[in-house]
């Protein structure tokens, strides 16, 4: 390369707009498509770069400059034309209808796949390239890399906080393009034509679609449900959503389950603007004049029971959403009311662009908090009369678990536990969520749930602190702090009756559902364990190890017919989601014998490398490529009850993961181990740094669970420098380990790596689901302490280990 600093800045470029990019798809597909099929974006990433090192591979050892910088340029400018082709068809396939990965639809499916993919395999082949093809020191490009990567994280939050995915990835590709350009430098020492005008053209394209035009790129589709665009009056995205409010409307109030007695009395209109938040759930805003006596319709919603009996003192809102909730305490003559809201842009609609509709944001008797309901109870010394939670988490988000990396600080043991805290004395707490009398749903686990939280605070029977009442198809639980009164329960009777709500579960009257009735019985842990056993379902209480409180499927249940659950609140998401992970896992276990085998097959044993040697790097390069992905996905999963949302927890932590590994990489240029004994030390190092993190990692959240967003995001960064540093090390010793023997087997490794990390990001989830995030990190240390066995035959970080035999790289550029 006649100027490496070019050639690097363009190494830097490809990476942070491959991360931009995985990070956009993983938000677009989330909105597009169901949550379930949102994690396919980093499987799909991996996928690429898989295919990237094959092709490398099977495309010889060629190593002169100008081939190498021509290669680049092409593949660069590649990249950036297929960002914005694919996200247009993707979006053009997606809209013609909802997308599901079945048997029957996996032409669709085909597609959908390819074109996710295609983008990530042109970055992988400059990247397979630039480490196996250029001479340049391995450890310094693969440094540039994931530095680059670990600032596409924190690049792509701040796009997706101003920007529509479609700009952003107008916007990603003229950096790619810009990527190209920087490549005909570093070959040529000229600028290019080519991907000079490709850059122009692009950034053109995106500050029209951003700024002059922003609906040319119009999304109107959002799982399979048609925007009416004519009633849209503001289409905001953000970095975790796309919120949509519609044209205001008049009509009937706005009822989760509605009672009797709105029916039957006059019925009140209210004036509403609807607000879709990615596609499937749904909030109203309603119009309010700040006159709470005509607030009288709040009261015949069977989320509204709490306040019969702690309706007037100090109240929270958990989930404010359009300020549905908090209509319903102001209804009931609340002294104060505190709503919590995590999506930002809630709150700005309610204090900003509807405030004159809402007449919420201004009063002196509510407070809007724009953080995550958990983390802010969890700081807050306040203590609260009703702490109200009602289906703040929508059947699109909750269908889908731990397949999208949604896993929820809400529902766990901790956080319970937490809540009873913040209750005054006689305080109460309240959740709703979807009910069916005659099949398994949420609702059973929820009940579980705070069974074992009194359990786990001494109370000997849950029973008396616990009433279930349900209207259609939504249920609310009350867990009380204290024994309910007499004259408690009798306000509930008569709410019951007066609005024909259906009691299953209070003090004195046990449930007639067997399953409901055993786990309100149990008056220890281990009964409560024997209670919630299924063959089907996981009803066991959710923790912060397990924090998957709405998959409640078991992996073993697959098969089980769909249709008996598609009215069962998130149980038929749940299915759907299962079934997508088997599928993807049956589809990556094809993949890895197929990039094992295929390239010997084709070519032979060209790979150049003696059978021990070969066995040994090919063993190093799976169990890193697994081992990684299996410690990213676990620390993804755990930062993501302390970030409070997913897409936080996904760019901070793979941005702390990225840029340590990237600066441990850098450093690995430095490192000479001089002696056998230092491949067995680093191993046994990482594996102990891992395990010892998977052991301390909770105590780190308990710890900081009270901070501020900065300070907990610092926490994360502090936590994973050390273990991603030390990881950072493995990749470029081992590609070290093969310089000067075979170029075609360095890059066939590169994408040997890819599929196991393919693999490892679906075994994670597995792992996690059925045993927790701690054996999934357990599991990641065992794969590196595994390379005990591969590490002294290739002679990690010796650089003496064997002579490399003459001729077999060429000279270095």
């Amino acid at each position: 390369m006649r100027h490496p600093a070019a050639f690097y800045l363009g190494v830097f470029l490809t990476a942070l707009c491959t991360l931009v990019y995985q990070i956009t798809t993983t938000r677009l597909f989330s909105v597009l498509l169901w949550y379930h099929l949102a994690f396919l974006a980093i499987s799909l990433a991996m996928l690429g770069m898989t295919a990237a090192g094959l092709y490398v591979y099977l495309g010889g050892p060629q190593r002169d400059p100008e081939h190498t910088g021509r290669r680049l340029v092409t593949h660069a400018i590649l990249f950036a034309l297929s960002l914005p082709a694919c996200h247009l068809v993707l979006i053009s396939i997606v809209s013609a209808g909802q997308f599901e990965l079945r048997p029957g639809n996996l032409g669709v499916a085909a597609a959908v796949v390819a074109l996710t993919a295609l983008p990530f395999f042109f970055s992988g082949v400059v990247m397979a390239i630039a480490l196996t093809r250029t001479g340049l020191p391995v450890g310094r490009i693969y440094g540039v890399d994931l530095l680059g990567a670990g600032l596409g994280c924190l690049a792509a939050v701040l796009l997706l906080e101003a920007l529509d995915p479609s700009t952003v990835c107008l916007a990603v590709a003229f950096l790619a393009a810009a990527a190209g350009l920087a490549f005909s430098v570093a070959a040529t020492g000229r600028i290019a034509w080519l991907p000079a005008l490709l850059s122009l053209a692009l950034l053109g394209f995106a500050v029209v679609n951003g700024v002059v035009y922003p609906d040319l790129i119009f999304v109107s589709r959002m799982k399979g449900i048609e925007i009416p665009v004519e009633r849209i009056r503001i289409d905001r995205w953000n970095s975790h959503s796309r919120v949509v409010a519609l044209q205001a409307v008049r009509g009937q109030p706005h009822f989760w389950g509605k009672g009797n007695s709105a029916s039957a009395a006059r019925p009140r209109t209210v004036e509403s603007i609807g607000v879709q938040i990615d596609g499937a759930a749904f909030t109203p805003i309603t119009r309010f004049d700040g006159d709470t006596g005509a607030l009288d319709w709040v009261r015949h919603d069977v989320t509204s029971l709490p306040y019969q009996i702690r309706g007037s003192g100090e109240v929270a809102v958990i989930g404010v959403g359009g300020g549905r909730d908090v209509l319903t305490a102001l209804g009931f003559g609340a002294a104060h009311v505190t709503g919590i809201e995590v999506n930002g842009t809630l709150i700005e609609f309610l204090k900003d662009d509807f405030a004159d509709f809402a007449r919420l944001g201004a009063r002196d008797d509510v407070r809007l908090v724009h953080d995550d309901g958990r983390s802010w109870l969890t700081r807050t010394d306040q203590r609260f009369d009703l702490i109200q939670m009602s289906l703040i988490d929508t059947f699109a988000a909750t269908s889908a678990g731990a397949m999208t990396l949604t896993e929820n600080g809400l529902y766990t043991l901790e956080f319970w536990s937490v809540l009873m805290d913040r209750l005054e004395p006689g305080g109460v707490f309240s959740v709703s969520r979807y009910y069916h009398p005659e099949r398994v749903s949420e609702t059973a686990r929820a009940l579980s749930l705070a069974a074992a939280t009194l359990l786990g605070r001494g109370i000997e029977h849950p029973a008396d602190q616990i009433v279930l009442v349900t209207s259609q198809n939504v249920s609310t639980l009350i867990v009380a702090r204290d024994p309910l009164s007499a004259e408690d329960l009798e306000r509930i009777e008569r709410a019951i009756g007066a609005e024909g709500f259906t009691r299953v579960a209070a003090p004195e009257h046990p449930p007639e559902n067997p399953l409901l009735a055993g786990i309100l019985a149990a008056t220890t842990p281990a009964a409560l364990e024997l209670a919630t056993r299924h063959p089907l379902f996981d009803l066991e209480p959710s923790n912060d190890d397990r924090p998957f409180f709405f998959n409640m499927l078991k992996l073993s249940a697959w098969r089980v017919p769909a249709k008996q659950y598609l009215h069962s609140g998130v149980i038929g998401g749940n299915l759907k989601a299962t079934q997508t992970l088997v599928v993807m896992i049956a589809l990556i276990l094809a993949l890895v014998p197929v990039t094992i085998l295929g390239p010997l097959l084709w070519r032979g044993r060209s790979h150049g490398l003696e059978p021990r040697r070969f066995a040994a790097a090919a063993g190093y390069f799976s169990l890193i490529g697994l081992g990684f992905m299996l410690i990213e996905i676990g620390l993804m999963q755990k930062f993501s009850i302390l970030l409070g949302h997913p897409i936080h927890s996904v760019a901070i932590t793979l941005m702390a993961i990225i840029l340590a590994s990237g600066l441990g990489s850098l450093a690995s240029e430095r490192v000479r181990i001089a002696s056998r004994w230092g491949s067995y030390l680093l191993p046994a190092g990482a594996a102990m740094l891992v395990a010892v993190a998977a052991i301390t990692v909770q105590h780190a959240i308990d710890l900081t669970m009270r901070a501020s967003l900065g300070a907990r995001a610092l926490t994360v960064v502090v936590f994973t420098f050390p273990i991603a540093f030390l990881l950072g090390f493995f990749f470029p010793l081992g590609m070290r380990s093969l310089e000067g023997r075979s170029a075609a087997a360095r890059s066939w490794m590169w994408g040997l790596n890819g599929a196991l990390g393919v693999l490892g990001s679906l075994v994670a989830i597995v792992i996690s689901m059925s045993f927790g995030i701690r054996a999934c990190l357990l599991a990641g240390a065992a794969c590196y302490l595994a390379l005990l066995l591969p590490a002294p035959v290739l002679g990690i970080g010796r650089r003496e280990a064997d002579p490399p035999r003459a001729g077999a790289m060429g000279a270095r550029t």
